[in-house]
């Protein structure tokens, strides 16, 4: 007969706590805007510059995020993620012609933007 004595007590595990997902999302970012009327995005659309578009790498596509310019926060507009991209690196965000109209960067062409999550 085999007899095992432990003075072990048994762990205690500490609160488990459950986290969002965020896509692997960065809250900060680098945006530009691309004029590409008519070409064929990811999800099978020609893009047109009129809608409140963006191009991300990872983002499921259909997601909606609003953007805000880093320098100016009050500056923000919801895009709808259409496309896949950027390809340049460094970049986060292709916002269409109106979403880089409504951030006011049309005449810089990048900004830095921060992503707000409700």
């Amino acid at each position: 007969m085999l007899l095992l004595a432990t003075n072990l007590e048994p762990a205690t595990l500490g609160p488990i706590v459950s986290r969002p997902a965020i896509y692997a999302l960065r809250l900060e970012g680098i945006a530009s805007y691309y004029l590409l009327e008519g070409w064929t995005q990811a999800n099978g659309e020609p893009h047109r510059g009129r809608r409140l578009t963006t191009a991300h790498k990872t983002l499921p596509m259909g997601s909606v995020r609003r953007l805000c310019r880093a320098d100016r926060p009050l500056v923000c507009v919801i895009v709808t993620v259409t496309d896949r991209g950027p390809w340049i690196k460094g970049r986060d965000w292709d916002l269409s012609r109106a979403a880089a109209r409504k951030l006011a960067m049309l005449t810089e062409g990048v900004v830095n933007v921060r992503v707000r999550i409700k």
